[in-house]
């Protein structure tokens, strides 16, 4: 894997920022090997991988971060395990990075050089579901995917559904406070996070949070620790909420000959009130990518596609009311045709070649940078427009698509030869400005990990920063709580 990041630990001289891999080594009061012959005592030698060609698997994750080795990983089962890891990990200044499934697009579970990774993929129990209080409790290792299914068979619908879920965890999801398509109606992970337990530095573990649906007593830090990227602690149990699962479901795949009237249409939708499952924004040239993998059945001309879902408690007709409209008003705003997913399998095939346009678009690309920004849902077609601009007066290819319903879009930067990099970093610094100039972020639903951390004064003052950094050493005074990332 080739780098493409400015501030990347795995390079030299690459950014404005003090690199996590020399800034993470001082931490250290004690050699790899007396630190891991502690963990192996505290856990058991078969729970602590160190070996040379097992080690790169816990080194990167998918946002072309450069990869970092770690000394040693820990394959956790339970929270005390964790507590033991954090415990030897303190005692011994070891920066520690919890995992889940490796998916992330910030590098926020890229390792230190040198440091210990606690694994957290073996924790996949789930303890609990309480079907008169629609609450599930579940450990962090649980897949996503795994667990939507589940409860769906239990009558509920667990909402977040971030494109990885076949292999990203509800962990991961907690850390990042994933989103997904559906977060357009039913929000984002931390709206279904009641409580979590937290292995904080030091080895102890405290409780957050509540079982019940209301409960307003101290301050919410469970809100707090959800989407902190593993820098307040390691969770090792969540307490979810669930809803009912809604037995009608529509999706509609529309096509626009131009990518102008596609944005332009999203605007028009949320000015409708129509109350959208998921309203997804495909451009020209991942709307190619989509082609290329079947499951999109649109016309040579369309130039791009809004894939649109809604849903309902009942099978009882209303649905198809409120479809209908919806194509009405999207045929008068631009759109050249519409089509209804005609049973179940279509909807998961349209939904398959959604899922899995980050991979496509960049097939056959040497290089690439993911960003994701979101706007106010009224400036989607600006932001657009902005990046087709910065495109083309940068001349690098451009991928945009995404949750344009909620006003988060995939920009994807797509490059060749090795000389386009800085041309290609100033353009996503440019999608940056172009996103906050339109009251926007520069991160939706990914984080900011390694990848962005030095942008977070470009969004917020220096004070909220201050403020931020004084919560991290309340709940970190020794810092080893995955250093480096989301603050710069």
């Amino acid at each position: 894997m080739v780098c493409i990041q400015n501030d990347c630990p795995n390079c030299t001289g690459s950014g404005p920022i003090e690199s996590p891999k020399g800034a993470m080594l001082s931490l250290m009061s004690s050699a790899p090997e007396f630190w891991i012959a502690a963990l192996e005592s505290a856990l058991g030698r078969d729970r602590v991988l160190t070996d040379a060609d097992r080690l790169p698997s816990f080194a990167g994750d998918e946002s072309g971060v450069g990869p970092v080795l770690p000394s040693a990983v820990a394959r956790v089962r339970s929270a005390s395990e964790v507590g033991e890891a954090v415990r030897v990990a303190a005692e011994h200044g070891v920066p520690i990075t919890a995992r889940g499934g490796g998916t992330g697009k910030a590098g926020g579970c890229v390792p230190s050089a040198g440091g210990l990774v606690i694994d957290l993929s073996p924790m996949k129990r789930v303890n609990a579901i309480d079907k008169t209080s629609m609450v599930a409790e579940i450990e962090p290792g649980v897949v996503t995917g795994d667990f939507r299914r589940l409860v769906a068979e239990e009558g509920f619908l667990y909402p977040p559904d971030p494109n990885s879920l076949a292999t990203c965890t509800v962990g991961g999801n907690v850390a990042t406070n994933a989103g997904g398509p559906s977060s357009m109606k039913y929000g984002v992970t931390r709206e279904y996070v009641l409580g979590l337990d937290l292995v904080v530095a030091g080895g102890d573990l405290i409780r957050l949070g509540r079982r019940t649906l209301k409960g307003v007593a101290g301050y919410d830090l469970t809100a707090l620790v959800v989407g902190s990227e593993g820098t307040l602690g390691v969770v090792t149990s969540i307490t979810l909420r669930l809803r009912p699962l809604p037995r009608a479901v529509r999706t509609l795949l529309t096509y626009f000959r131009a990518t102008a009237d596609a944005a332009s249409a999203v605007a028009h939708l949320a000015a409708s009130g129509v109350d959208l499952r998921a309203a997804e924004f495909i451009d020209t040239l991942s709307l190619e990518a989509a082609r290329a993998k079947g499951g999109f059945d649109v016309p040579a001309d369309a130039g791009a596609v809004l894939l649109i879902e809604l849903d309902a408690e009942r099978e009882d007709g209303s649905i198809d009311a409120v479809m209908e409209a919806v194509g009405e008003l999207l045929l008068a705003h631009g759109a050249a045709d519409t089509s209804v997913a005609a049973s179940e399998s279509q909807r998961e095939a349209i939904w398959s070649v959604r899922r899995d346009l980050s991979a496509s678009i960049k097939e056959g690309r040497r290089f690439s940078i993911s960003e994701d920004v979101g706007v106010p849902r009224a400036n989607v077609p600006e932001l657009v427009a902005r990046v087709e601009k910065i495109r083309d007066r940068s001349r690098i290819d451009m991928s945009t698509y995404g949750h344009a319903g909620e006003g988060n879009l995939h920009v994807n930067l797509l490059w060749d030869e090795p000389g386009d990099r800085d041309r290609a970093v100033r353009a996503s610094e440019e999608v940056f400005r172009a996103a906050l100039d339109l009251g926007g972020t520069i991160s939706g639903e990914h984080g900011l990990g390694i990848a962005k951390r030095r942008f977070l004064p470009w969004e917020q003052s220096d004070p909220v920063i201050a403020l931020q950094r004084e919560l991290k050493r309340v709940f970190d005074p020794s810092g080893i709580m995955n250093p480096g990332k989301l603050l710069p």
